[in-house]
């Protein structure tokens, strides 16, 4: 099939890594020939899968993968299978089990139905169908891909879309100032691990880059301005707190006014190194190759 190929094109035979993801469900939607057309979107699945692929996933198709794009010969991302892929992803997961979800399309808001915002809106994402099934709003998403989740999983989510600073309906946000993760108080904690990296803020859109922007990642395709910055960025050992800065900084720099959010579902420390449970043999690696770099000649000459 067109996926097949697609992973093949992207996979990494000779990468020495082993990633600890479980299961992967990237979706890029484009929108071809309508009125809300993006031009990035698939690209971003495909950068996403690449950066994976250099961190040592492998992905399976339907085994640990599934891949949603209009090019798709077989899963379009619909409503209908946006739906199901993201109760595969969250289908049986146990203890130890690492899921990684990708979204690049359009992200909206809609009338918050049960009282749980503060803005009166649900924040939502829009599926190739969506002028016929509508959209899916966070809660939605929620009950899907987070409750369903034990402890001692770990989630990794990443939105590249508009009004998606809080569309996972997790406790606590990053603090930029505070340094720190505060409670919002307004959802319970999660059983399981989740973090969620956003594009911008709720009330904020996020950029399709055009080929050639001025931008360090962008080059000569249409990307996601959160995706292109973000996943080259998955290998350099980063905190919690100097990863999300550090997008942000990117993203000022490239003269963009969105703003991108961090999330987790737990009490977390933001100090803890981001998505070491995902690669954990690649950014062990880099930590004992920077721990050498800062030794002494002293201390090099002992450890021999």
């Amino acid at each position: 099939t067109d996926e097949e190929k697609k992973i093949q094109s992207l996979a990494i035979p000779d990468c020495k890594h082993t990633s600890a993801i479980t299961k992967a469900l990237v979706i890029g939607i484009n929108y071809k020939g309508t009125k809300a057309e993006l031009k990035g979107c698939i690209n971003d699945t495909e950068t996403c899968l690449r950066n994976l692929g250099e961190l040592g996933f492998k992905p399976e198709l339907e085994k640990n993968c599934r891949i949603l794009t209009e090019e798709s010969t077989t899963r379009h991302p619909t409503k209908k299978e946006i739906i199901n892929g993201m109760k595969w992803l969250a289908k049986d997961a146990k203890e130890g089990d690492v899921l990684w979800f990708h979204y690049s399309g359009h992200g909206g808001q809609t009338k918050d139905i049960d009282g749980d915002e503060d803005d009166g809106k649900d924040e939502a994402i829009v599926p190739l169908d969506f002028r016929r099934k509508g959209v899916i709003p966070d809660d939605d998403i929620y009950h899907m891909m987070v409750d369903p989740l034990p402890k001692g999983v770990t989630l990794y989510v990443i939105f590249d879309c508009c009004h998606s600073g809080t569309i996972l309906d997790v406790s606590y946000h990053y603090d930029q100032e505070k340094k720190k993760f505060i409670d919002d108080e307004d959802y319970a904690p999660t059983e399981s691990e989740v973090y969620m990296i956003t594009g911008c803020m709720d009330s904020q859109t996020s950029a399709d880059l055009p080929p050639g922007y001025d931008h360090d990642s962008a080059k000569a395709e249409s990307v996601g301005a959160l995706s292109s910055s973000l996943y080259p960025m998955l290998k350099k050992n980063l905190q919690w707190d100097d990863f999300v800065v550090t997008l942000r900084k990117d993203l000022k720099k490239a003269k963009l006014s969105q703003i991108p959010q961090l999330e987790t579902g737990h009490a977390a420390n933001a100090d803890k190194t981001a998505f070491y449970s995902a690669f954990p043999d690649v950014l062990k690696e880099n930590e004992e190759a920077l721990a050498h770099e800062n030794m002494t000649d002293d201390d090099k000459l002992l450890k021999k």
